[in-house]
């Protein structure tokens, strides 16, 4: 890479101080932008375009192909990969998960799992063994966790969001809610309006996928891609919305 981020380097862990910079790598995915902060949270500040913000665009119709459906296409195209099958991560955690973390006197944030393919260098080197990189909503910040540290985040949403009515984490209960929704939308994503819809990024196994209704370019691994079309369930979806506003 190319003028690689520069950090400023404090402890890396769930209960010191955390690292920060000035400026966005050119270099990182668009997806994602670190920025600066120095607070007592053990992360790393972190700018994401991909914030899921609902929004309503205008979709060009596209054909649907007559004799091989675009959505087996992409699926063909994935089985054909390597390499990229999911990584245990402990207590149940793959990448990409949703889950709460805790940072000293903090309440449980949410965030989800972070590949740490796409973070910077100087991020990667504050890697410690046996931790994973979360990437939390509403601060906007990174942390490195050991799995037995954090808590799924849907079976602990009753409980974990109404921990505390502060602007910045309502912002950030807000966000996660709306990436859960995303990622329930993404088992009804395919290529049918939208021919370059599910585009390979540079981290192998790793996708661009539009959701109808959201902000584009959303990036997903093959594996979150599948699971969310196994588990797309419409009672549940329905009733986890509706558990979601209730809390609101």
């Amino acid at each position: 890479m190319s003028d690689a981020s520069q950090f400023q380097s404090h402890h890396h862990n769930s209960s010191d101080a955390r690292v920060s910079r000035n400026e966005n790598s050119e270099d990182e995915p668009e997806e994602f932008r670190v920025r600066v902060s120095s607070d007592d949270k053990s992360t790393v500040d972190i700018e994401s375009e991909n914030e899921h913000r609902p929004r309503k665009r205008d979709t060009e119709k596209f054909p649907v192909s007559d004799s091989k459906s675009l959505l087996m296409e992409f699926d063909e195209y994935v089985a054909s990969e390597r390499n990229t099958g999911v990584t245990d991560l402990g207590y149940g955690f793959e990448v990409g998960d949703l889950v709460w973390g805790k940072v000293k006197s903090h309440p449980w944030w949410p965030g989800h799992i972070y590949n740490e393919a796409f973070a910077s260098a100087s991020v990667r080197r504050a890697r410690r063994e046996g931790h994973v990189l979360v990437a939390f909503f509403g601060d906007s910040s990174y942390g490195w966790f050991e799995p037995e540290e954090l808590i799924p985040f849907e079976e602990n949403f009753a409980e974990k969001s109404q921990q505390t009515y502060s602007r910045t984490f309502i912002k950030a209960v807000e966000e996660a809610v709306d990436e859960a929704s995303r990622r329930r939308g993404l088992g009804l994503a395919c290529k049918c309006r939208n021919p370059n819809n599910f585009q390979a990024t540079r981290v192998k196994g790793y996708y661009s996928v539009d959701v109808l209704d959201y902000e584009p370019g959303g990036f997903y691994s093959d594996s979150q891609i599948r699971k969310a079309r196994d588990s797309f369930i419409p009672i549940e979806t329905l009733d986890f919305v509706r558990e979601c506003w209730q809390c609101e």
